[in-house]
């Protein structure tokens, strides 16, 4: 297991049973700090094979109010696994407004990436790779398989649809045989918006800073437009608050 390079932290070995947890990991700030609620603020890095007790772990932590997670946000490194508790996590995390991040140093690979589409946003510094979803479960019973892994291509497809992401990237999923993987370019990953966020979360949040600021929808989006131009100046600092102000 690789912590976050992005987030640096210590791991913590919790005694109590309901936090044992093999493949979602608890990680504590070095400066042990508390976060907004005042309760321990803690990171989540989700690694190693996807299983339904995984499920059932995450929204147990979102259920507790013991802990809270740093700034909304966990780290994903993860060849992938179960299919149907992917999308499980992602709607989790899609119910609690969590951010996802990929470190350069790690993989977000096959049903992972159903749970990094459940976030609110990406931030990808890692691999990103696809391929179409397959069954678990050995048999030579081949009408019950054929069955049931149209039932699950029904599932992702429409997993895909209520997330607002295109359909174009479960067709992307399809073409890949489950025994390969296709990594995703940048322009990929921004086509699909797995990098960043959807057009509706996109949306909602530009709605938020339009009310925020006791400005209209189109008058926001002209100040974005100059806070995204702010990289190319010499004090972004100065840059992005004239922008936000509509000073500029």
């Amino acid at each position: 297991m690789r912590a976050p390079d992005l987030f640096m932290c210590l791991l913590i070995v919790l005694t109590i049973s309901s936090y044992a947890w093999a493949d979602i990991s608890i990680l504590e700030p070095k400066d042990k700090h508390k976060g907004k609620s005042g309760r321990p603020a803690v990171a989540i890095l989700i690694n190693g094979q996807i299983s339904k007790a995984d499920a059932t772990k995450l929204a147990a932590f979102f259920a507790n109010k013991q802990l809270e997670l740093e700034e909304n946000r966990l780290w994903l490194d993860s060849p992938g696994g179960d299919m149907d508790a992917a999308m499980d996590m992602g709607r989790i995390l899609d119910r609690n407004t969590v951010a996802a991040f990929v470190d350069k140093n790690s993989s977000c690979l096959s049903a992972c990436v159903l749970v990094a589409m459940g976030a609110e946003s990406r931030v990808i510094g890692g691999k990103v790779g696809i391929h179409r979803p397959y069954s678990l479960e050995p048999s030579d019973d081949y009408a019950r398989v054929e069955a049931s892994y149209r039932k699950l291509q029904k599932r992702v497809r429409q997993y895909v649809a209520d997330l607002d992401f295109p359909a174009q990237l479960y067709d992307e999923m399809m073409a890949v045989p489950p025994e390969d993987v296709k990594l995703l370019s940048a322009a990929e990953l921004k086509k699909y918006y797995l990098e960043g966020r959807t057009p509706a979360k996109e949306d909602s949040v530009d709605s938020a800073y339009a009310k925020h600021y006791g400005i209209t929808k189109q008058e926001w989006l002209q100040r974005k437009v100059r806070i995204q131009a702010c990289g190319r100046t010499q004090d972004v600092g100065a840059c992005i608050g004239n922008a936000i102000d509509g000073r500029n």
